[in-house]
């Protein structure tokens, strides 16, 4: 396909000619496809151009195939944009495009290499120096016209190529080629449009399933949805203006003059403002009240359906939609809630992938082949939408086998736990007993799995202690009782629990008792309580154990 010497873009003028192309490889010699491992055509047969009702504009370029677009009469998805307009196609719009910005990325180097990592950071380094966030969130309203194209700013800084800004423009001002090349629309040039530079324009395209330049976007959709939504608010308005202030009719009898009939006319008018107006003795004034035939609630429910129309196709679900309309709740409730968060995700992951994949294709592309001439595999942005695992479960059946014997490299609690290995000479956390983390420790210089082991040993140990303070709580209460003299002090209160019918006549003889009781031989016994007390916590905490305190 031979190129035009003033564009450099192939040149195709009639259908005749891309016939012959075609008919010209169709007629090649059958390959063996085991031993040549070549194409049988290696050009697109069924390509736009030969759609017989696809249309394009002298020859040069491809029109948009969006049948709202081609109903009114338009070919730039401008009249999408205006969407915007309204509240709650802005607000969903926002939500679907916050989502995905909201999301941490990465570059991931094209290789195993030591260099494939270099040009990867040098990447992220790139991307991280100016406003990449605005930038992608710019780019994504190619979900709503179909397609977004973003200018890139290159600058040079000691012989490297940066990014200095993405710049987006209207999507009024492109269109694109037979070959699917982008064209600028310009003053001099408002139909068919220029060729562009290369590696200058960033474009990104929501999905379309027929292989348009322009996309598919959901302005195609939402644009009646909203037409009718603002039509219906408008007849609202009417509707209620009728009910809320009467219509004013005024009378007047044969042969009144223009003037007077003016006179009447300004003062109905006045009617609808003012407290009182003045008219002749020989006109009258009556109110005529709308009759309602339908409930008044008509608009708002058709105003519901538009709103929950518009949110479902932004966002594929809505709570009030799943179980407004079912009528369900409690577990149907909870039910459509989490559908709604999967459908989410799974738009947020599918936009995510778009996204990324159009600056991987374009930007990143062009970037690296700037600043590292000759490159084969080059890095991906990655944009993580996968939710954080839950790692507890993990954590528990990895203690679980280690207990059982299982020998569990130091590396893959390292790589399942996302913590990096601490350096040699590095300080790190040291457990206590329990498996509670400490402070910083002495720096550990290997023997992950004798210091796994020493943990194990040190849960047993204080599993000991536990049953050890028991003891000694027992037997303090016990001493204490064997101690306490019996005959004025405790001789009350045990006979008392011994005729005692229930827990409350314990309460109330106890409290009766309360009074008799001698405070100084009371103060005694509890000072020898939290001494005795004090002094078996010591000893357990010095691990001298507490069983002859």
């Amino acid at each position: 396909m031979p190129d035009d010497p003033k564009t450099g873009t192939p040149e195709i003028t009639t259908d005749q000619n891309q016939a012959a192309i075609i008919a010209d490889a169709l007629a090649q010699p059958r390959q063996d496809l085991d031993t040549e491992k070549k194409p049988l055509i290696d050009v697109e047969v069924a390509s736009q151009i030969s759609d017989p009702w696809w249309a394009y504009y002298t020859g040069k370029i491809l029109l948009n195939p969006d049948k709202t677009l081609r109903t009114e009469g338009l070919q730039n998805t401008e009249l999408y944009e205006d969407l915007l307009r309204d509240a709650l196609v802005r607000s969903n719009l926002q939500t679907r495009r916050l989502a995905v910005i909201g999301k941490e990325w990465d570059v991931v180097p094209g290789g195993d290499r030591r260099a494939d990592q270099k040009i990867a950071d040098y990447v992220t380094d790139v991307l991280e120096n100016f406003d990449f966030d605005t930038a992608r969130f710019a780019l994504l309203q190619g979900i709503l016209t179909g397609f977004k194209v973003s200018e890139i700013m290159w600058e040079y800084s000691e012989g490297d190529v940066w990014i200095k800004e993405l710049i987006a423009k209207p999507t009024r001002r492109w269109s694109f080629g037979l070959a699917r090349e982008l064209r600028m629309l310009t003053r001099a040039n408002t139909f068919e449009g220029t060729p562009v530079p290369d590696r200058k324009f960033q474009v990104f395209r929501n999905a379309a399933d027929n292989g348009s330049p322009y996309g598919d976007g959901l302005g195609s959709s939402l644009y009646w949805l909203v037409w009718f939504k603002k039509n219906a608010i408008k007849f609202w308005m009417i509707f209620s203006e009728k009910f809320g202030s009467p219509t004013a009719v005024g009378t007047y009898p044969p042969g009144t003059t223009k003037d007077q009939q003016d006179a009447l006319l300004a003062a109905l008018a006045a009617i609808q403002q003012e407290s009182a107006v003045k008219i002749p003795e020989t006109m009258s004034v009556s109110l005529l009240e709308a009759q309602r035939t339908g409930s008044m609630n008509n608009y708002e429910m058709l105003l519901s359906f538009f709103n929950q129309e518009i949110t479902t196709l932004i966002l594929g679900q809505t709570l009030t939609t799943a179980s407004g309309h079912s009528g369900r709740s409690g577990s149907g409730g909870q039910a459509a809630a989490k559908t709604h968060e999967e459908v989410r995700e799974d738009y947020i992951k599918a936009d995510a992938d778009l996204l990324s994949n159009a600056l991987n294709s374009q930007l990143i592309r062009w970037l690296v082949d700037y600043n590292f001439p000759g490159v084969k595999k080059y890095p991906k942005l990655w944009i993580r939408t996968d939710a954080e695992a839950d790692l507890k479960p993990l954590s528990d059946r990895d203690a679980i086998l280690q207990k059982m014997g299982l020998r569990i490299p130091a590396s893959y609690l390292y790589d399942t736990y996302g913590i990096p290995e601490p350096q040699e000479g590095e300080e790190v956390l040291t457990p206590i007993a329990g498996g509670a983390a400490a402070g910083a420790g002495n720096a550990s210089t290997g023997g992950d799995a004798g210091t796994f082991a020493e943990n194990q040993k040190r849960l047993v140990s204080g599993a000991h202690i536990l049953a050890r303070k028991a003891h000694v709580v027992d037997d303090l209460a016990s001493r204490l009782h064997r101690d306490a003299p019996a005959d004025d002090f405790m001789a009350p209160v045990m006979e008392l629990v011994k005729n005692a019918r229930s827990y409350d006549d314990i309460r109330d003889g106890i409290q009766k008792l309360y009074g008799k009781i001698d405070p100084a031989k009371m103060g005694a016994i509890m000072q020898r309580a939290i001494a005795a007390a004090d002094l078996a916590g010591r000893a357990l905490e010095a691990g001298a154990g507490g069983e002859n305190v």
